[in-house]
């Protein structure tokens, strides 16, 4: 099992692809190359969570996913904000870790952690769209600045 700093550098790289995907809207080519990237990164979240939910032991799952929940959340608001081309929008590796993070609630809800879950949720939804609107206006401020 991965740890604790394992999980956390992958979430990383999950809202960082997201990111780029969200950064390259304008951009064919490049966003073909940040869905495909970001697509790898959803299926390592989906064998790592598949990886916590069939193994024996709930103790490990709720020691990374649970608590406060944020980690599980930041990867569903991530999958949930995620806009992706016609060509890559109904990619099994998407789906399949939507359906891993969606059965790690459920699982973490059975473990009497629903309201941390639910705070957490509310937490990650504003995040993409906070950081959305900060990027936004960087950009205005520098094609001021031009």
């Amino acid at each position: 099992m991965a740890t604790e700093t394992g999980v956390d550098d992958l979430l990383a790289r999950l809202e960082l692809a997201y990111r780029r995907v969200e950064q390259t809207q304008g951009s064919r080519v490049k966003l073909e190359s940040a869905e495909i990237n970001l697509l790898k990164v959803c299926e390592e979240v989906r064998d790592l969570l598949t990886t916590a939910l069939i193994s024996r032991s709930r103790d490990w799952l709720k020691e990374v996913f649970g608590g406060s929940c944020q980690r599980t959340a930041k990867v569903c608001a991530v999958l949930e904000a995620a806009r992706l081309s016609p060509e890559r929008a109904s990619d099994p590796r998407l789906q399949g870790c939507r359906n891993a993070c969606e059965s790690v609630e459920e699982v973490l809800k059975d473990l009497g952690l629903g309201a941390a879950l639910r705070a957490a949720q509310e937490r990650e939804r504003e995040a993409p769209k906070k950081q959305h609107r900060a990027t936004e206006q960087l950009q205005a401020y520098l094609q001021l600045q031009q």
